[in-house]
């Protein structure tokens, strides 16, 4: 989706690929400008072992380590940067997520309830389910605009009253059941949308995106970028409300007048990257330009 040619304005500097992954940015750009700085950030023990193999050869200009997003401030600040070039923000899941079921990640796979990208801290799904009140667990449905959020919040919890829930098989069944056969056909069946819902909140994800791209945007040079993609509507919300808060064409006062929106639309992924990397589907790329500090 272009981000190659958007992340040139770093090709000299310094650039920050917040969610890195299995750094498959990393290799790509390193690759494409020599004198580009790469700033590796993620809390998944198993995806910065890949990227630690995958950057091994690009040597001291790529810089890995263990990290979350919303504390790049005190990165920058403990390396002793004073700006940045860019910033990239693609949050969405790697393929170690999906393809191995002892994650808990996806409803299609039996596997227990954990979906924690860090497995070193924080709540799993299954404290999440086994443990939120009927009123928590509707709130959490809602996120992600599920329809009868307090029906399956019920279900969750009549189910549990008998039996803790252990599996995601498991809980997909109790979720399914309170939806007619129709509406379980839908494009996101809604076993897929609750368990969207339990990750984004066991990993405190929307909190940690918004801080990031405030922090981001605040350590950007003067014509510096920030590539955003969001998977759904939620990661959207949050690059669109930040943007127009600053964007020229809409802050209120002068001294916010500080972004320009470079791409027109989203931009979508083609055909054939969606046919080489199916969970990259439903993104879509937003990008904006410092123009003032």
């Amino acid at each position: 989706m272009q981000v190659l040619a958007y992340a040139e304005v770093a090709k000299n500097g310094h650039l920050f690929d917040l969610y890195g992954g299995d750094a498959s940015y990393g290799v790509i750009l390193l690759n494409a400008y020599s004198n580009l700085n790469y700033w590796y950030f993620d809390v998944d023990d198993e995806a910065l072992e890949t990227a630690r193999i995958r950057l091994e050869e690009f040597g001291s200009r790529a810089h890995i380590k263990k990290f979350n997003a919303r504390y790049l401030d005190k990165r920058i600040s403990e390396e002793g940067l004073r700006e940045i070039d860019c910033a990239i923000y693609d949050p969405g899941l790697r393929r170690g997520h999906v393809e191995n079921p002892e994650r808990g990640f996806l409803s299609k796979f039996s596997g227990p309830l954990d979906a924690r990208y860090d497995r070193t801290k924080g709540k799993t799904i299954s404290d999440v389910v086994n443990g939120y009140n009927t009123l928590a667990l509707a709130e959490i449905f809602r996120t992600v605009e599920m329809p009868y959020p307090r029906r399956v919040a019920n279900a969750i919890v009549r189910y549990r009253d008998s039996n803790r829930i252990t599996t995601t098989e498991e809980l997909s069944r109790i979720v399914s059941r309170v939806f007619p056969s129709k509406a379980r056909r839908k494009r996101v069946p809604p076993e897929v949308l609750a368990m969207l819902a339990l990750r984004i909140h066991v990993n405190e994800e929307l909190e940690a995106l918004g801080e990031a791209v405030k922090k981001g945007f605040e350590a950007l040079r003067v014509g510096g970028l920030l590539i955003t993609i969001s998977y759904h509507s939620g990661e959207a919300r949050i690059y669109k409300e930040h943007a127009r808060k600053f964007d020229k064409r809409y802050a209120q006062e002068e001294k916010d007048k500080k972004l320009r929106v470079v791409t027109k639309k989203a931009l979508k992924p083609s055909d054939e990257e969606i046919n080489q990397n199916p969970l990259i589907r439903s993104a879509q790329m937003r990008v904006y330009e410092k123009i003032k500090s």
